[in-house]
């Protein structure tokens, strides 16, 4: 019978409960080596490739709800209930975490370094980006290049009425409408 393989994390799902923070720093440790030491890994910009990468390597059952489940648990605030058996110490949880921001800013650097030059698909970079919590908001000034508004401007509007069924006074109300 074959193995299950990409379960969601859903609530008493206790498929991650073997994670322990040796095991996941270990895990971490090895796709950080991955991405910074090997020709093929210095190369990789998605998670989800470095993830599948030393799931081979390491010959484990790894995938990106893993990856979220690892996040979730090592930014959870001491004290608070995650999983019976993944409670770890404060100083176990930042190791982890840190890890995890530092293997994700290799990647998102990687990501945006190739959109900019054009080496890498720009739409799949911001939509990649995007899901990990960039935005490409602007911020314009659309109002009077800085200056204060005159809020005694009164704006002049002309309706211009194609109906001829429908007339209209001065102000554009309908007066009588034959429709």
């Amino acid at each position: 019978m074959a193995k299950k393989i990409g379960i969601p994390f859903e609530e008493n799902n206790t498929a991650a409960l073997k994670w322990k923070a040796d095991e996941i720093f270990k895990t971490l440790d090895g796709i950080y080596k991955w991405l910074t030491e090997d020709t093929e890994g210095k190369k990789c910009q998605y998670i989800g490739e470095a993830i599948a990468k030393i799931s081979i390597t390491l010959d484990l059952d790894l995938y990106p709800d893993v990856w979220a489940y690892w996040k979730r648990v090592s930014q959870s605030p001491i004290g608070v209930e995650t999983d019976k058996e993944s409670q770890q110490s404060k100083a176990e949880r930042t190791r982890v975490f840190r890890l995890i921001k530092r293997i994700e800013s290799i990647l998102q650097a990687r990501m945006v370094s190739g959109a900019m030059k054009m080496k890498t698909s720009v739409p799949m970079s911001i939509f990649i980006l995007k899901n990990q919590g960039w935005s490409d908001q602007q911020h314009l000034d659309v109002t009077t290049d800085g200056g204060k508004i005159d809020r005694d401007t009164t704006l002049n509007v002309n309706v211009i009425n194609t109906n001829p069924n429908v007339k209209l006074d001065d102000k554009g109300n309908v007066i009588e409408d034959k429709t």
